[in-house]
């Protein structure tokens, strides 16, 4: 999730409590009678602070007091502490501060959530036509970085929204997150494809993609002691395990094999660790899997998935990469991958026809 909402919710936060932090300490004569603060699940509207600017001027004009002398007519004086105690009584009254109001929402993280809805809205993947004509509409790596921001604002936003229709990613941009005219020109021009065409239900490709293009191709940055040939009878086998699979469950393996690659093996250095030798005999599923993570044997690069999910998943994924070892995971990685792309470019066709 986009840390947009997040920060906007901690900064109205932060100003409630230092309007009321500031109207405690200039109108309560005892530090005592201030209310503790209410915990942010209990807070209902009443608990907000309500200022009406018409009774504002009502209760100025009523407090003020001109002078009746000869030519100090305009010099007004006010009732200052009858104006402090309505302010105390009309304004800040019973309020207080809030507490911990992002704590238990479940968009204050920044972790992109990676599978079912958000917020509400079921997730597929954009065709490669429609891929192709966003990176065509988006002139840099600049843009592209710009446009992921709102991308990522309007994630968090809709996550916190709970939406039951589809709708377009521009007008919810437009109407709902209310980004500015230059801010939504980080999406592309009105008419461009990011704004006129592609829905909220894309959002999670939209982003995979605009991330993946702002990084190099983890094959180009893969030593060439990672890149050895398979043998005939490795490529089939690959090629026949992916075959059947989902799409779905392929981009897991290559989300967390690509982490790997990139934690490990990035800048076309040879790795330390798993040198050239020893790649020759260290199998990738050894580093991939939970429970022979190098660093921690508590943590692996599946480690987000339940229990369940993880023995299901990694029943998939030994099979997809049973004798592949680090020195020819590249060739292994790109026809896992080229399976991924096929598969998502056949269920967005199907989807598109229906």
């Amino acid at each position: 999730m986009s840390v947009y909402a997040r920060l906007l919710l901690e900064t109205c936060l932060q100003w409630h409590n230092d309007f009321v932090s500031q109207l405690q300490r200039a109108l309560m004569d005892q530090p005592g009678q201030t209310a503790s603060a209410i915990p942010q699940h209990l807070v209902t509207d009443s608990d907000m602070l309500h200022f009406s600017l018409h009774e504002w001027k009502a209760v100025l004009q009523r407090k003020a007091q001109q002078s009746l002398e000869y030519g100090k007519g305009k010099q007004i004086s006010f009732d200052f502490a009858s104006l402090e105690q309505w302010v105390l009584s009309e304004v800040l009254g019973s309020h207080t501060q809030i507490t911990a109001l992002t704590q238990s929402f479940r968009f204050a993280g920044e972790k992109m959530d990676q599978f079912g809805p958000l917020g509400g809205i079921e997730q597929t993947n954009l065709m490669s036509e429609t891929t192709t004509r966003v990176f065509a509409e988006l002139e840099s790596l600049e843009h592209v970085g710009r446009c992921l921001e709102r991308v990522k604002q309007s994630r968090g936003f809709l996550q916190m929204l709970k939406l039951n229709e589809d709708q377009l990613l521009g007008n919810f941009a437009q109407n709902v997150v209310q980004l500015r005219q230059d801010e939504l020109l980080d999406l592309g021009e009105p008419a461009g494809i990011i704004r006129s065409a592609i829905m909220l239900s894309h959002l999670r490709s939209l982003e995979t993609h605009l991330v993946e293009r702002l990084q190099p191709d983890v094959l180009g940055d893969l030593n060439e002691c990672y890149q050895l040939p398979l043998d005939a009878a490795g490529n089939e086998r690959i090629k026949a395990a992916v075959r059947n699979k989902a799409g779905k469950d392929l981009e897991v393996l290559l989300r967390a094999w690509t982490n790997m690659m990139r934690t490990h093996f990035p800048d076309q250095q040879e790795d330390t660790t798993y040198n050239a030798h020893r790649a020759k005999d260290m199998p990738v599923w050894d580093l991939l899997s939970y429970e022979e993570h190098p660093d921690d044997p508590d943590f692996g690069y599946l480690a987000y998935m339940d229990e369940e999910s993880l023995k299901y998943q990694t029943d998939i994924f030994a099979g997809i990469v049973d004798g592949v070892h680090l020195c020819s995971m590249g060739p292994a990685f790109a026809i896992v991958r080229e399976a991924a792309e096929s598969l998502s470019n056949d269920e967005a066709d199907l989807g598109e026809d229906n």
